[in-house]
């Protein structure tokens, strides 16, 4: 199947030649790399080369990362986001103009841009291709950033334990929400950036530093909405970096304040610029602002902060040895600390008060939107491992019984470890899925169908939501090569399922767009006319320009999806 790459062919006839022991071997690799990662950590003696040490230790980590997470790049669609981000991201390459062309709906044009970079250097946007760039330029950057950011506060010993969940996590968990390319991961890297830039200037103020933590400030909405409280807290705390100094230097705090709000400021003007000049505001405040706002509807006290363990436990069992891990160690400190009867070193409060505040927060956005969506997640995995590292640095500071503290860190190591066994013990679904069904040739019929009528580049539309073991509605664009005839790559908000009070601004956008667009194909996978009732312009166009061609039941493991393609009639544009 071509949609699937030349990567996913080369990865998937390699694991073949492993056969049923596939998963084993993937399995005892991750053994090595757990015990080559708790070598590293282990509580040194003697004299060592710091430089050496921290330079095998990161280059493992990501190797570790990158080798056990081979077996994501097989796998067909992980979830419909996913779909959609890579739909959008070859519909940017033909059409750049973000929420012209493109709608990310809830996400911003941050966590679509990134994947156009991928045919720009000749490689085709699939499922691998797209799970390799967030490893390579998501995961390591986060990764360093956090390494770093934890050793300016306190030093590399205790950023290399706090890492190790982090890394084995990243690299063992296997579960669909958390293998594929999703909406949280841009964000991770912008909010690692702003630790690590607020770490550097508690060590080194500087003009630079404050502009670019100001900037990275600015672009974060564009990420996602989401993590604008989790960046605020950063940014508060680097307001107290500022006013820490007022006293000694009032003109120059001004400048740093300048500096940083002027950072803040540029992509708002850039994207202010942007829409007033390609006549796009209406549509960005109704779709991104207003649609934002209409989805973190909101929740009760109980339901907001249950959110996340709900989410762990009914979503995501196989998680719970990392947040069990870090549980654990996290306690372990807190008892460190307490026991030593030794106050918190100065510096290392506001740090305590940031990670404490960050992880708060991170909590309380997985909570508010309430639709519990597992990869929302993501965002309280860079506030633990934070916490935890200063947890440790405090720990380590405050507790001057260095036999008992060797003793305790090496638990901690112990801990991590036994974790990762943890996860590597349930297996590799994809490896297995892989064995058992040989490569994925089975292309989705609707697909074959559609492929007769289009070529690469083409223009589609799909009406309607679907969900079974052909994937969803957005997969139809990634398997044909084609891009969206309209700003969504479904119809959801069109037939008013998210955002009712916007309905109509959704299905007037939906029906001018095809109109502009006049795309080849229109898939309908709602299995009747009875929306025509209530989306009677929608249907008069399918009636006056387009016509039923072919009908085909795609047929799952619990539901049935009939499916209507509409191609134009003759004679019409």
């Amino acid at each position: 199947m071509d949609s699937l790459g030349g990567l996913y062919n080369f990865l998937a006839d390699f694991f073949l030649i492993f056969g049923k022991y596939a998963v084993i071997f993937w399995q005892i690799a991750g053994v090595l790399f757990a015990v080559l990662l708790a070598k590293d950590c282990w509580p040194a003696t003697g004299t060592i080369n710091e430089k050496k040490t921290n330079r095998n230790y990161l280059l493992l980590s990501c190797f570790c990362i990158l080798v056990m997470r081979l077996p994501t790049l097989i796998a067909n669609e992980l979830n419909p986001d996913e779909s959609e981000w890579m739909a959008g991201a070859m519909t940017l390459v033909a059409n750049p103009r973000f929420w012209g062309s493109v709608d990310g709906t809830t996400s911003g044009p941050l966590n679509i841009y990134p994947l156009c970079l991928l045919p720009l250097v000749g490689l085709k946007i699939t499922y691998a291709s797209v799970r390799l760039f967030a490893v390579l330029f998501i995961y390591f950057p986060v990764f360093l950033l956090l390494f770093h950011a934890i050793k300016t506060l306190f030093n590399s010993y205790v950023a290399k334990m706090a890492l190790m969940p982090f890394t084995l996590f990243i690299a063992f968990i296997v579960h669909y929400d958390l293998n594929a390319y999703n909406s949280e991961q841009v964000p991770l890297l912008l909010l690692s950036t702003a630790l690590y830039l607020a770490t550097q200037l508690y060590k080194k103020e500087s003009l630079a530093l404050y502009f670019l933590l100001g900037f990275v400030f600015g672009i974060l909405p564009f990420s996602k909405l989401q993590t604008v409280p989790m960046g605020g807290v950063i940014g508060l705390f680097s307001l107290y970096i500022i006013l820490k100094s007022f006293s000694i230097n009032k003109k120059y705090a001004f400048f740093k304040i300048g500096s940083m709000l002027f950072g803040i400021l540029i992509p708002f003007f850039i994207v202010g610029f942007y829409l007033w000049s390609s006549n796009l505001t209406y549509d960005f405040i109704q779709s991104y602002i207003i649609n934002n706002l209409a989805y973190a509807h909101g929740q009760g006290f109980l339901k907001l902060w249950l959110g996340l363990p709900a989410m762990i436990w009914i979503h995501t069992k196989a998680a719970i040895p990392f947040y069990a891990s870090t549980c654990i160690i996290g306690i372990a400190c807190i008892i460190i600390i307490v026991k030593s009867r030794k106050a918190i070193p100065d510096k290392s409060k506001p740090f305590l008060l940031l990670s404490l505040a960050l992880f708060v927060t991170a909590w309380y956005s997985i909570g508010k939107p309430g639709t519990g969506f597992p990869h929302y997640q993501y965002f309280i995995v860079i506030p633990i491992i934070f916490l935890l590292g200063v947890f440790m640095g405090i720990a380590n500071e405050t507790n001057s019984n260095d036999v008992g503290q060797g003793k305790a860190f090496k638990s901690f190591v112990g801990i991590s470890f036994f974790a990762s066994l943890l996860l590597l013990y349930s297996g590799n679904k994809w490896l297995s899925t892989l064995y058992k069904d040989g490569k994925m040739v089975h292309e989705n019929p609707v697909s074959i169908e559609v492929k007769k009528h289009v070529k690469e580049g083409d223009k589609i539309v799909v009406w309607g939501s679907m969900e079974n073991k052909w994937g969803s509605q957005n997969k139809f664009y990634v398997e044909t090569n084609t891009i969206q005839g309209t700003r969504e790559s479904h119809s959801q908000r069109q037939e008013g399922y998210i955002g009712k009070e916007q309905h109509q601004y959704y299905l007037d956008r939906y029906i001018a767009d095809m109109e502009a667009n006049k795309p080849k194909v229109i898939i309908d996978v709602t299995g009747s006319r009875a929306y025509c009732n209530s989306f009677k312009a929608f249907c008069n166009l399918l009636d006056e320009k387009y016509f039923v061609d072919t009908e085909i039941n795609l047929e799952g493991k619990d539901n049935i999806v009939p499916c209507k393609i509409y191609l134009k009639k003759q004679g019409q544009q």
